[in-house]
């Protein structure tokens, strides 16, 4: 409802409004009166009006001083004029002051109503006008930080540099508020306390925004998220001039302090060089990258920087030292300890290979040395690196590397050495008994695995061996009996069935379930209930 607000010398005249024009049906209350400007100027703020209908000529203050002092304190009222006078001098003063509407007494109920219905059109048009406008505002500032991290990684990525201009007219939109010249781009990968790479992005947008508050107090910063699980910083000296890599270095151990600190969050960081300006952010992105995967690899300093790293000896490829085929005796003859002598022979001899070349070098090791090992046994489930994916995310350093590979290649003559035993058959009903117990829950190989006490990879392998089904082939077959078991009760809604076997997401249930027995939920319910 408008509120409308009357002022008029003539009591009658406003008794008359009041009581005869249809105010409800017009959207509108009529939520006060007053005899002169003044006393309507007092009770604006108590009344807020939304529309004003006042007389011209009134003693102490008339409608049209009324009307410029309102406008002189920007309130956002309509006025209705409603005068005896056919004054072209009034009618052009208040056009000038932005009258809505000016009718001449004696007006009829009618036309006071039809004025009303116009200003109330016009309000509702400006209020969903406004109301669109706050939406896109909104809608704008909630999409923003992806505004932002999209374009950096526009520049970081795109076939030709930005030009400073572009990009500054690009920052100033994006509320990037930064230089274009002389900057630094750091490269960062949080991890939690436990060594598990802070992938969500909840956890990679609290620590982008609690690397900028913190290093804000030193320079020019502005951070965005990148891939997965990675925090791109842009840094300005601001008016200290260049950024030195002594006082960067002491600034991002005081993040590393601070962030495991406050946080339970640790980082490695890899610096570029500066640039001259925005154009060279693509370099700089490799630079930092380069200078990132080394400092995780190696798994010393926090903070590494690209010249650091470019200045040192490189080795162009990967000695294999032939150590498949010796890898490959020990395993399967179960020499642990010659296990453990090669793969650190392997790793010493190849100190200075860019650590993406050693990841890749492990990969297919551990594939060739996997599937020779465990050929002609009745195991032979050669280990893709496919499976290895996720295993990978969480291997960073060398000596993470170094460790899961002897730890896999035990694992792998445990398997030879009890593969004429019970032993294999009794992991495996262990299993089934876990699922059988938590299929309601968010179980995970990786978690069943710790359990039992074996490697994921390992687990998976022999699973699916004994089997002939995968873990998650299992898991799935279970929760799909015990919803059957469920549904032919006919005592319970579709989204409990699906609670109870470890469904959240009814839609996704419902999938599974079709896929499986040919028949949605609610088909195979109907169906069992009626026979």
């Amino acid at each position: 409802m408008y509120r409308v607000f009357l002022v008029d010398d003539r009591v009658d005249v406003v008794e008359g409004i009041m009581a005869l024009v249809p105010w409800e049906s017009l959207g509108c209350v009529a939520v006060g009166s007053a005899t002169n400007g003044r006393d309507a100027y007092e009770r604006i703020d108590a009344k807020q009006p939304d529309i004003i209908i006042t007389d011209i000529k009134m003693p102490v203050m008339d409608g049209l001083q009324l009307i410029e002092l309102c406008k002189e304190q920007k309130q956002q009222i309509r006025f209705i004029v409603l005068s005896g006078y056919d004054d072209f001098a009034f009618a052009q003063k208040a056009v000038r002051l932005g009258v809505d509407e000016y009718i001449l007494k004696p007006a009829g109920v009618e036309e006071i109503s039809e004025t009303l219905k116009r200003i109330v059109e016009s309000l509702d048009e400006e209020r969903e006008k406004d109301a669109s406008v706050r939406s896109l505002r909104r809608q704008l500032n909630q999409s923003l930080p992806l505004l932002r991290d999209e374009y950096f990684r526009f520049l970081v990525s795109a076939g030709r540099p930005a030009g400073r201009e572009e990009a500054a007219e690009r920052f100033g939109f994006l509320n990037i508020a930064i230089a274009t010249e002389q900057l630094v781009l750091a490269l960062l990968t949080p991890f939690t306390e436990e060594g598990e790479a802070a992938d969500s992005v909840y956890r990679q947008r609290e620590t982008a925004e609690a690397a900028k508050g913190i290093l804000t107090a030193y320079y020019q910063c502005e951070s965005f998220c990148y891939g997965a699980d990675e925090v791109a910083l842009l840094l300005h000296g601001g008016n200290q001039g260049p950024v030195s890599e002594r006082h960067l270095r002491l600034s991002f151990e005081e993040l590393g302090e601070r962030l495991q600190r406050e946080r339970g969050i640790r980082l490695c960081a890899g610096i570029s060089q500066e640039m001259e300006d925005i154009t060279g952010i693509g370099k700089a992105f490799i630079q930092a990258r380069q200078a990132l995967s080394y400092g995780m690899y190696r798994g010393g300093s926090p903070v590494v920087f690209w010249n650091e790293i470019a200045a040192g000896p490189v080795q162009d490829r990967v000695d294999y030292m032939d150590i498949e085929d010796r890898l490959v005796h020990a395993v399967r003859i179960s020499d642990t300890e010659e296990i453990g002598r090669l793969i650190g022979l392997f790793f010493d001899s190849n100190q200075n290979v860019a650590p993406q070349q050693m990841k890749s070098a492990v990969r297919e090791i551990t594939t060739i040395v996997s599937h020779y090992a465990l050929a002609g046994e009745g195991l032979g489930a050669a280990r893709t690196a496919e499976e290895w994916q996720e295993t990978f995310k969480r291997l960073h350093t060398a000596g993470d590397l170094k460790a899961w590979m002897v730890r896999l290649f035990n694992d792998i003559s445990r398997t030879l050495s009890d593969n004429q035993g019970g032993q294999l058959a009794q992991y495996v009903e262990n299993v089934k008994y876990v699922v059988e117990n938590n299929y309601a829950n968010n179980i995970s190989l990786a978690a069943v695995s710790e359990l039992i006490g074996l490697t994921p990879p390992y687990l998976s392998a022999l699973f699916k061996e004994r089997t002939g089904q995968t873990f998650t082939e299992y898991l799935v077959s279970v929760r799909i009996r015990k919803a059957k078991e469920l549904l032919r009760t006919g005592s319970f809604k579709i989204y409990e069935v699906a609670e109870q076997v470890g469904y959240a997401d009814v839609r996704y249930f419902g999938e599974i379930f079709k896929k499986k027995t040919g028949l949605t939920p609610k088909e195979f319910m109907t169906k069992e209930t009626k026979a």
